[in-house]
């Protein structure tokens, strides 16, 4: 006799547009590590710049003209920290107190953005969410890091 799986099939997240021009992105994350619930910080910027950077593509082919503006919140958080390198992991890591975290806006005015220079401030406010002093994920110069592992 053999067994059967069964497998739930949950959203890991969806895109929804509206007719008014507004674009809702949700993504769900339920990642842990030695038994604390992690963010994979860098890997969710990437996917923040690619989604962006194709949204607004979209918006400009639908007609929207900028301004556009971009908000990203974190719901569900409290408890949560960063992902590490094996380098890193001993255990002990600041964890988001607060349930909600609503990081800072920002104001596309060109469909030619730079969504990687202009994510920065947001991205550096996610790593202080995270007990960071700043996203690890930019060299000194501001310049974004490629295939960065922390």
């Amino acid at each position: 006799m053999s067994a059967t799986l069964k497998r739930e099939m949950t959203a890991a997240g969806y895109v929804q547009l509206f007719r008014s021009g507004q674009i809702e992105a949700v993504e769900a994350y339920n990642h842990e590590h030695n038994g604390v619930r992690v963010m994979n910080i860098w890997q969710t910027e990437e996917e923040v710049i690619d989604a962006i950077t194709r949204y607004v593509a979209v918006l400009t082919e639908a007609g929207v003209e900028p301004p556009i503006s971009v908000l990203l919140s974190l719901v569900g958080v409290r408890g949560y920290g960063l992902v590490p390198s094996p380098q890193r992991d001993h255990r002990t890591r600041p964890l988001v107190a607060r349930d909600v975290v609503t990081l800072p806006d920002v104001l596309i005015e060109d469909p030619k953005v730079d969504a990687p220079r202009m994510l920065h401030p947001v991205f550096d406010a996610l790593w202080q969410t995270f007990g960071q002093p700043r996203s690890y994920c930019y060299d000194e110069s501001e310049s974004r890091v490629r295939n960065f592992r922390w």
